[in-house]
């Protein structure tokens, strides 16, 4: 008897209405040119298709990409959670995914930093 009245206390539960509003994920894929051991932290602009980003932190067990990661975040709003290395770790190239933002945000916010 109890196991009949937990599934029907389940199915209640399942068959509640969904939000009819759904938030569509945005998600961006830039490439990047870093240039590790740099004076100061900065985004250079635009040149042949790669955003040219300068950082302080040397390209040593992963310090230049979690600054990256950092600075990125920083610069563009979003939590560090939403920016992400997926190609390049361990090259001066990187594509980097941006969630949260379209390529018209990620573009603005570039380029007036």
């Amino acid at each position: 008897m109890k196991k009949t009245m937990r599934t029907l206390r389940d199915s209640v539960f399942a068959a509640e209405p969904t939000s009819p509003v759904v938030k569509e994920k945005t998600s961006t894929t830039i490439k990047m040119k870093v240039l590790p051991r740099s004076s100061s932290n900065s985004i250079e602009g635009l040149e042949n298709g790669e955003w040219k980003v300068k950082l302080t932190a040397p390209p040593v067990e992963g310090a230049a990409n979690t600054a990256l990661i950092h600075y990125l975040s920083d610069v563009l709003g979003v939590p560090r959670r939403f920016v992400t290395i997926i190609g390049g770790q361990n090259s001066r190239n990187k594509l980097v995914q941006i969630d949260g933002l379209t390529a018209a945000e990620v573009k603005h916010k570039l380029s007036i930093e």
